[in-house]
């Protein structure tokens, strides 16, 4: 939708998006990286007392706070993306709107799941195995 004001023009965004949902779920993702980054370093380093106990307090922290506020701003965002904006498809029952995205949502989650599992989680368990006594 574009609105001409005074030789301007301004567009106007589709779909309604609370910006701050993103930059939320932005942080917690890079929060959940960090843990694993430390999760890697404390296994593949050997450190003193001191640091290891520092690793342990970051990640329960991050822990107690950072995957329920991953897992709420991520409930909310899809929450939001149920609810469509524009017209409902032309003979479809509003009933039939929430099959629709939940048919959506896994066609668009089921094939990364499989891509990673075939492509990163055999392997890397096959290969780790070596390592395991």
């Amino acid at each position: 939708m574009e609105i001409e004001t005074n030789q301007l023009k301004i567009t106007k965004p589709k779909r309604k998006e609370i910006i701050y949902i993103n930059w939320m779920r932005s942080f917690t993702i890079m929060g959940i990286v960090y843990v694993h980054v430390l999760g890697a370093l404390d296994r593949a380093l050997t450190v003193d007392e001191d640091t290891l106990e520092m690793y342990n307090l970051n990640v329960r922290i991050f822990l107690q706070f950072g995957i329920t506020s991953m897992f709420y701003y991520s409930g909310r965002a899809a929450a939001l993306g149920m609810k469509p904006e524009r017209k409902d498809p032309e003979g479809v029952s509003p009933y039939m709107l929430p099959v629709i995205w939940i048919k959506k949502k896994f066609l668009r989650l089921i094939v990364p799941l499989i891509f990673g599992f075939f492509i990163f989680v055999i392997p890397t368990t096959y290969i780790g195995r070596m390592y395991r006594h």
